[in-house]
């Protein structure tokens, strides 16, 4: 997908491996947009990377990088100047995760 410039529009998915995002991730890819999946793989796999390659035949940048480690994002930012947006999808799964503790998100 191209903007009013004719640029191509990135997006970086925080948490891009996991259910939602990789879904989101995929339809992204399939809509013609650019994309940048960050994710710690805390409770994911890069296989869902595969699984997104295998179903439109486009696999997105990649970066294994916790959202609290602010030199790994400053790195992904230098190295992708042109991204456009940020859809951070932070939640985990599984409900106590969530529950305790709760200072971790």
């Amino acid at each position: 997908m191209k903007n009013q410039e004719g640029l191509l529009i990135y997006h970086l998915m925080h948490r891009g491996t996991g259910y939602i995002g990789s879904f989101t991730t995929l339809a992204l890819l399939q809509n013609g947009y650019e994309v940048v999946v960050v994710d710690s793989l805390y409770n994911s796999s890069k296989v869902s990377l595969d699984r997104i390659e295998l179903l439109c035949g486009k696999r997105p940048a990649f970066h294994q990088v916790d959202v609290t480690d602010e030199e790994g994002l400053d790195k992904v930012f230098a190295a992708h100047p042109n991204l456009d947006s940020v859809i951070h999808f932070a939640a985990l799964k599984v409900s106590p995760h969530d529950i305790v503790p709760p200072n971790r998100h």
